[in-house]
């Protein structure tokens, strides 16, 4: 099958395999609401602004591994070229819910000179478990954590290759952990937030980290860490 869903709470199973398209927001509120066997695809066509194309999990779901996520960030939309973005989250406050299998990202033409962002961002009180690896296939791309107090916790593998990697202040203290090791990018750059190391060098040996607000904390938690540079604004 091949569904396009829009703006839709989806609590049910769904018996969909094969593929699922969305260009607004899908919220999927049952294990198997996006289906077993399937390929979301979200894609921002036509949003500059607020958070762009959504897909959100929620009620402490855990999607199967065999459900990957495909999401295309830019594009040149009814509101004109600009930095379009996706927000992958979680919507119900106080809720654990885990994403299990590959999340994709296409980005922008680097001729463009678009950098549009892949957001990870949760509701309030709100904890989003990735177990999948997190790959920026294509063009350029920032992938950025955000959300009121809510904590992401990343066990795959991240590759966004040259791009970086960056929190984004939502109020409250957006956490990050990551506990995979041999990931990928340029920089690390941090405002009001906080970023637990999970393994020893979890962070990219090579890439730099900025912290760029008095509240941006970076915490080892016991584990050894190589960076290649560390820098404050503040």
């Amino acid at each position: 099958a091949n569904d396009s869903l829009t703006n839709i709470i989806v609590a049910k199973a769904n018996p969909t395999s094969g593929s699922i398209s969305s260009t607004a927001g899908v919220t999927a509120q049952h294990n198997h609401a996006l289906g077993t066997n399937t390929l979301v695809k979200v894609i921002n066509t036509n949003l500059t602004g607020n958070s762009g194309a959504l897909l959100r999990l929620g009620n402490n779901v855990s999607i199967p591994a065999t459900v990957s996520l495909d999401a295309t960030l830019s594009g040149t939309g009814a509101s004109g070229s600009g930095a379009y973005q996706v927000t992958f989250g979680t919507l119900g406050a106080g809720t654990t819910n885990t994403w299990n299998g590959p999340i994709t990202i296409h980005g922008a033409d680097p001729a463009t000179g678009i950098t549009p962002t892949f957001y990870l961002r949760g509701d309030a009180n709100t904890l989003l478990v990735v177990n999948g690896d997190i790959t920026l296939a294509d063009g350029v791309g920032v992938v950025s954590f955000r959300g009121n107090t809510c904590r992401t916790v990343i066990n795959g593998r991240i590759n966004l290759g040259t791009n970086n990697l960056a929190g984004n202040t939502d109020g409250g203290t957006p956490e990050l952990t990551i506990n995979s090791t041999g990931n990928v990018w340029n920089a690390l750059t941090l405002a009001a937030n906080k970023v637990h190391v999970g393994a020893n060098n979890a962070l990219p040996t090579t890439a730099k980290v900025a912290l760029n607000n008095a509240s941006a904390v970076l915490d080892l938690n016991g584990f050894n860490q190589q960076v290649g540079g560390l820098s404050s604004s503040v």
